[in-house]
């Protein structure tokens, strides 16, 4: 009996712990409690207000360069065509090259990768009639030398220089690096641009203008160079094949011509039969490498359709044209969004203060 009595007291005092009254008890005392700390959450509120607002105000402005493109290809088709059949028994394959590079997705993958952003920054630039290597354009432009070079063991570096030693091409290796991190990770964008579209927009944001805009056009060039050359790989090296063996063929060809000619000049008096085999033998040769001399133009030209096919092209919808957009934080807009985050963060410290003093009651 006692100990029904005893559970049922726990389950009073329970549910009177959790009541809304007691909920209400607690509200009406919170709110008492951030009354009296209205001057410390405002203070701490201003403040945060006034430090986001200086930084949007020492912020340097950002300028953007977009491009944005589409890739026109003609698809292959997977027929038993003839000049299908003949690569197969050549042991080639001419049709749809390069298809690791069919999704545009992995395009974009393409744009970011670290092999052609540093032959990008291994490029040049004419800029103002001055021609610029890209690596140098980073790190003067963006203000990367003082910071990563000036006080290095290698404070004129040269990123062409044929002859350095393995520390200096170390040191140069690890600004490359840095230099792919920060445009990847800070200044460079690549997106699709519309649900429903396959149109790509590369966007290169930084404090210069000018390395914006030369940047961007130059990486898309690489990477346009890099597509075309892979995606046609394939295709060029069967059209180069095909073109030595047609070359062979002309020139045997030719030989057997001028060498029957010679059988019959020399035998063309002589009456016995077994003179004629020799000329009976050039003649079945030269008659077996006109038909593999015709056979093989026809194929040529076929594979050089097939290349033309094969051979995508980056259309350009749009280029960065001077001046560019600028972008700069408004001080009032910081200010006022600092301002909310630091009174809600008061307030939430002011909050759990009260509830860990409740707690400990």
């Amino acid at each position: 009996m006692s100990t029904t009595h005893h559970t049922n007291e726990e389950r009073i005092s329970s549910f009177d712990e959790f009541s809304p009254r007691r909920i209400l008890h607690f509200g009406g005392r919170l709110a008492l409690y951030l009354r009296s700390k209205l001057v410390w959450i405002l203070a701490f509120a201003i403040i945060l207000g006034l430090i986001g607002a200086a930084f949007a105000y020492y912020k340097k402005p950002t300028y953007i360069a977009e491009v944005s493109f589409a890739v026109d290809e003609e698809r292959s088709q997977h027929n038993r065509s003839e000049f299908s059949e003949f690569s197969e028994q050549l042991g080639l394959d001419p049709i749809d090259g390069g298809n690791v590079f069919s999704s545009i997705n992995n395009i974009q993958e393409l744009l970011k990768s670290r092999l052609l952003i540093e032959k990008t920054l291994r490029s040049s630039a004419m800029v103002n009639g001055n021609k610029l290597l890209f690596a140098d354009f980073f790190l003067d432009s963006l203000d990367y030398r003082d910071k990563w070079v000036k006080k290095s063991a290698y404070p004129n570096i040269k990123f062409n220089a044929l002859k350095k030693d393995s520390n200096e091409v170390w040191f140069e290796n690890g600004l490359l690096t840095n230099m792919y991190k920060t445009i990847t990770g800070k200044y460079l964008k690549v997106s699709g641009k519309g649900k429903a579209t396959t149109i790509t927009a590369v966007v290169c944001e930084t404090e210069h203008p000018l390395f914006s805009k030369y940047f961007v056009e130059a990486l898309l060039a690489e990477v346009a160079g890099y597509y075309v050359q892979s995606k046609t790989e394939r295709s060029r090296n069967n059209l180069d094949i095909i073109e030595k063996r047609t070359d062979s063929v002309r020139r045997a060809f030719i030989q057997s011509l001028y060498g029957r000619a010679g059988i019959a000049d020399a035998d063309i008096n002589l009456v016995r039969e077994s003179f004629s085999v020799p000329g009976e033998k050039k003649q079945t040769d030269v008659q077996i490498l006109r038909t593999t001399y015709i056979d093989l133009s026809r194929k040529l030209e076929s594979a050089r359709t097939s290349l033309m096919n094969n051979t995508p092209t980056i259309q350009l919808l749009d280029r960065p044209v001077l001046p560019l957009d600028r972008v700069k934080p408004s001080v009032v807009k910081q200010f006022i969004m600092m301002f909310l985050i630091g009174a809600v963060l008061a307030m939430g410290f002011f909050v759990a203060k009260l509830f860990l003093k409740s707690l400990t009651r």
